[in-house]
């Protein structure tokens, strides 16, 4: 492993770093050392009262089981054995050093405890499942927020404006490098590099809130478990279960406990969390009932899932109230709202489409046009006024959708002008509907006021048998008009193709 951290800025200035005690120091040179010894362990434990004491206490705990009563430093450093005593002992007075003084708003139990859940829990599933890193796991888990307890020692003022801004809540990694340039895992990791603190324990808790930082095996076995340990100090102590909860059940997935076994797992973890919260004299504030707050979790999580349940169905009904009323602009903005056919627009956007898709190879077949136009229409609106007008327009628009099939688009193409795309069709085809168009308008009663009006139209129609450039539908419109009026002027009331 080649992992390197540097110490913050807003710490390098700092004149009261913590430092680790002399029996720490100690510790820390036999632990590198392979050939030292129980008895030497022994004697340096030896040298802190209050360190032998939670020794003696760890060795008589559920955690080891032992099994008989062990009252001597020694036999306690034999029945644990060395890497548990060096690993323990070392813990142990890291925790009784950094437990000194207490600056600002700081929730110091809250720290204490939360570190606890977190070495507890990392411990009790190391030990079941990789049995000679739960020792390793206990210290990382430990040590794992040490850096925010250097900043609010060493950088109070500073870290108010955190605490201040976390409103109550438990400050997160973001929000310390918002506000600070760093957060406390780095202040943490760079003071441990400091202490000449174990690789493998400065991996470990590297790995808890990121990718692991090194491609040693013990790290990539250890991650996973510390991210869970993580998830379950969370539940415990933090005021957001429902969040907490889904966070535990996703890190549970990957260290192989789902379902009973996760229920199962927390509620034995609770009797190794109370014991070592006893043994480091921290006071939990009440029980610590794993079942109580596991139902609170589930039961945050269900009202959370049904609010958001609600909300996604609110936003649901939004999106089609949206969908909807956008369906219906973009008809309104397509439609004539005279006589409810196509407009000009839709109509040249439907021609422009056609004459795309034959140049593009995608449709076959004849495209044809019909133009219609109204007979003497100006006499109308002289003679009955421009709501005659009206109402003339609006029945020849219901005559031409009652011809018309669903595939031929009618539109009013501008005053009393009139036409009919045909996308697919031939020759005899264009001139039946033309027929068609011009007698059923002919036949058709316009009803204004007291009166039954009759008009005529005039019909032009043309056709195109291939399209070979995009001005052709242009051209397609010119061919038609010109045949509309031939039609006109042969008499009106007739058709021309």
């Amino acid at each position: 492993m080649t992992t390197a951290f540097e110490m913050p800025s807003i710490l390098k200035g700092a004149d009261s770093l913590p430092s680790p005690p002399g029996v720490a120091v100690e510790l820390l040179r036999l632990t590198e050392s392979e050939e030292v010894t129980i008895e030497e362990l022994a004697r340096t434990i030896g040298r802190d009262p209050a360190l032998a004491a939670k020794l003696l206490k760890v060795s008589n705990s559920a955690m080891y089981g032992m099994g008989g009563e062990v009252t001597t430093l020694n036999r306690a450093c034999m029945m644990l054995g060395l890497k548990t005593v060096r690993l323990m002992s070392l813990s142990f007075s890291l925790a009784t050093s950094l437990g000194g003084k207490r600056k600002g708003a700081f929730d110091y139990d809250q720290y204490w405890k939360r570190s606890l859940v977190c070495a507890a829990s990392a411990r009790a599933l190391a030990s079941r499942r990789e049995g000679l890193l739960a020792d390793e796991a206990f210290l990382a888990g430990l040590l794992s927020r040490i850096g925010q307890l250097v900043l609010a020692q060493c950088a109070s003022s500073d870290y108010a404006k955190v605490l201040e801004t976390a409103k109550g809540a438990w400050p997160t990694p973001e929000l310390e490098r918002s506000l600070l340039g760093c957060d406390g895992d780095q202040v943490g990791l760079a003071l441990l590099e400091d202490w000449a603190m174990p690789e493998l324990t400065r991996a470990v808790i590297a790995s808890i809130r990121q990718e692991p930082v090194s491609d040693d095996e013990h790290v990539a076995r250890l991650a996973p478990i510390m991210q869970f340990a993580a998830a379950c100090e969370e539940l415990v102590c933090s005021q957001y279960k429902a969040r907490a909860f889904v966070r535990l059940r996703e890190t549970a997935a990957a260290v192989e406990l789902e379902g009973e076994a996760l229920d199962g797992f927390l509620m034995a973890v609770e009797k190794e969390v109370l014991e070592t919260a006893e043994i480091f004299d921290v006071k939990f504030g009440g029980s610590l009932d794993m079942g109580s707050l596991l139902q609170q979790a589930q039961v945050r999580m269900l009202d959370a899932s049904l609010s958001v349940a609600a909300l996604a169905q609110q936003a649901e009904h939004r999106a089609v109230e949206l969908e909807t009323s956008n369906a219906q602009l973009r008809t309104k903005a397509q439609t004539d709202q005279l006589t409810g056919l196509a407009n000009r627009n839709c109509f040249d956007e439907r021609l422009a489409q056609c004459v795309d898709r034959r140049m593009a190879g995608d449709s076959a077949g004849y495209l044809g046009l019909l133009m219609i136009d109204i007979d003497r229409f100006k006499v109308v609106n002289d003679t009955h006024g421009h709501l005659a007008g009206d109402a003339v327009l609006r029945s020849v628009g219901k005559a031409m959708e009652s011809v018309c099939r669903e595939s031929e688009l009618p539109a009013r193409y501008g005053g009393e002008e009139f036409c009919v795309l045909m996308p697919a069709t031939k020759p005899v085809g264009l001139a039946a509907l033309a027929k068609r168009l011009r007698a059923t308008i002919e036949q058709t009663d316009v009803k204004f006021e007291d009166k039954t009006l009759k008009v005529t139209a005039s019909v032009g129609g043309a056709h195109l048998k291939r399209v070979d450039s995009s001005e052709d539908g242009q051209a397609l419109i010119r061919a038609a008009d010109k045949k509309l009026y031939q039609a006109k002027e042969k008499g009106r009331n007739r058709c021309a193709f």
